[in-house]
């Protein structure tokens, strides 16, 4: 217990709580835009999933990179 409390830096806790909140909406909004704007039928919802997990992947990646140079 004692070496927890030591090393203990309640910075870290928003680091991560912003981290999750801005992976959160990445995750929740780009599938959400690909699927609300995709027409045709199957085939086009296959594409737009397709898509829409691509661009999720690459945009976590750069607003990893990006939240912690700014908050560290």
């Amino acid at each position: 217990i004692e070496g927890i409390t030591t090393d203990f830096n309640p910075y870290t806790i928003v680091v991560a709580l912003t981290k999750a909140f801005v992976f959160g909406f990445i995750i929740t909004s780009v599938p959400a835009y690909e699927g609300f704007y995709v027409k045709g039928g199957a085939l086009e919802v296959a594409q737009a999933s397709t898509r829409a997990v691509v661009v999720s992947c690459i945009s976590i990646l750069v607003c990893d990179y990006l939240v912690t140079q700014l908050l560290l």
